[in-house]
């Protein structure tokens, strides 16, 4: 992925799910993936999506502590694919409220079993082809964070 382009984020190692994590639990979820991320693509992430879009300060202050960016979702384009919607039902979902500078939230993987997303790939055959058909072009976070910034010429 990392070589094709992709952008590779930290999301912890375990997938804790909980708002009452401690400082010393994340900062270990936060480097134990750090180290596996280096490892395989020569440098660590620098942006951190918390497990189940829940942060709290105790979240935020510690991925900042650990040089991370902490990124979200646009809230309304998530298709909710871990619960297995139709691959229709997720494509209208995105299709129908995407907007420039959305990111969409999408599961490759649902599940304990390590089973794919059928749904969610068949969905995003589609969802690529409105995008493409309609404008969009498709970019890294950190290349929608830099061409959303204002500059503001010296007066």
């Amino acid at each position: 992925m990392h070589e094709e382009g992709h952008e590779i984020a930290n999301h912890t190692y375990h997938h804790i799910y909980k708002r009452n994590i401690t400082v010393s639990k994340l900062t270990s979820e936060l480097e134990q993936t750090d180290q596996i991320i280096e490892r395989i693509i020569g440098n660590k992430p620098t942006l951190y999506r918390p497990v189940g879009g829940l942060y709290n300060d105790l979240i935020i202050n510690t991925a900042v502590k650990n040089d991370k960016l902490v990124i979200m979702w646009s809230w309304h384009q998530d298709p909710e694919d871990w619960k297995r919607p139709s691959a229709s039902s997720i494509s209208n979902k995105i299709t129908k409220g995407v907007e420039p500078g959305n990111i969409i939230l999408l599961h490759d993987w649902i599940g304990s079993q390590q089973t794919p997303s059928s749904q969610t790939v068949i969905a995003l055959d589609n969802i690529m082809e409105f995008l493409y058909k309609n404008g969009y072009k498709c970019v890294t976070v950190s290349e929608l964070l830099f061409l959303q910034q204002k500059i503001v010429p010296d007066i």
